[in-house]
């Protein structure tokens, strides 16, 4: 890891989670994902795209502090609604709220992740270690049901309220390293941050770093799910030919969470694949944005 920060002065920050027990937050969540879709099979070819846009609620509490600064959390869904834009331009919707929901699959899904308390387990230096308690979610969901794994979970709280990796002590222009890697449908994505602390300004009478992080990405292929689709004999081959990630957070000094969150993250994967004397090629461009705000604190 990767770390330039500066010793302890007045103009210094501790960016670092300061955990309260029964301090609770409550985050509102956003995230839409553009995608577009190439396949060429032999010399025919065609395009689609889809759009998932989500949004939701999330409360975030501190239920345990030990004595080294780390931190057993509850994560808890309250709501979620997704909105699924078809290539032909039906859309389906749905709200964990109601009883019914379009997708369906989607919609049991949400219904069964709203209301089950996660418990993650976080790092001092706000690192997300754990996600436990996924059973639960297994339990009201109905059979069959693709229920997100712990990796998942583990993604989701590390964009929530703290800062991964984020030093003690910091001034304008610090940065560090933090690496990660989280589930994608073809295998694993390796992602590669740089933060930097771009500044330190009263706003209200909060204290608020803002904080800006670049990152690059990498596939590794699961080379199982590549061939699946197309049966026995495939072979399939994928590639990341352009990934990054750019994100913004604002973070309140004084209760040493985030407050406002804003992250875009770009991909383009290229997929060969030969079966039955015949050739596949599949591009995926997605455009992933996604924003996260506080919007209560206890």
């Amino acid at each position: 890891m990767g770390v330039a920060c500066a010793q302890p002065t007045a103009d210094s920050v501790n960016l670092r989670p300061r955990f309260v027990k029964g301090q609770s937050s409550r985050f509102h969540v956003w995230s839409q994902r553009q995608q577009t879709q190439s396949i060429s099979v032999g010399k025919r070819s065609r395009d689609f795209d889809t759009q998932f846009e989500i949004e939701g609620e999330v409360i975030w509490t501190v239920e345990h502090v030990r004595s080294d600064g780390s931190a057993k959390c509850s994560m808890i869904l309250d709501w979620i609604t997704a909105e699924l834009v078809h290539p032909d331009g039906s859309v389906h919707r749905s709200d964990s709220r109601r009883s019914k929901g379009q997708p369906e699959a989607f919609h049991q899904l949400a219904r069964a992740m709203t209301g089950v308390p996660l418990t993650i387990d976080v790092a001092p230096d706000g690192t997300v270690r754990s996600a436990t308690g996924i059973e639960a979610i297994k339990k009201k969901a109905p059979k069959d049901t693709n229920v997100p794994d712990e990796l998942d979970f583990m993604e989701s709280a590390s964009d929530l309220a703290m800062i991964a990796a984020a030093p003690v002590v910091a001034v304008v222009d610090d940065h560090w390293d933090a690496q990660f890697t989280w589930n994608h449908r073809l295998g694993k994505l390796h992602q590669s941050m740089r933060y930097t602390l771009q500044s330190v300004e009263d706003i209200d009478g909060i204290t608020i770093a803002t904080v800006s992080g670049t990152g690059t990405l990498e596939l590794e292929p699961d080379v199982a799910r590549l061939v699946e689709p197309l049966g026995p004999g495939a072979r399939a081959h994928a590639r990341l030919t352009d990934g990054s990630v750019e994100t913004q957070i604002m973070f309140d000094t004084h209760r040493h969470e985030a407050i406002g969150r804003n992250t875009i993250e770009t991909r383009t994967i290229k997929v060969d694949a030969k079966w039955l004397k015949r050739s596949m090629t599949r591009t995926v461009t997605e455009r992933l944005h996604s924003q996260v705000l506080r919007i209560s604190e206890q």
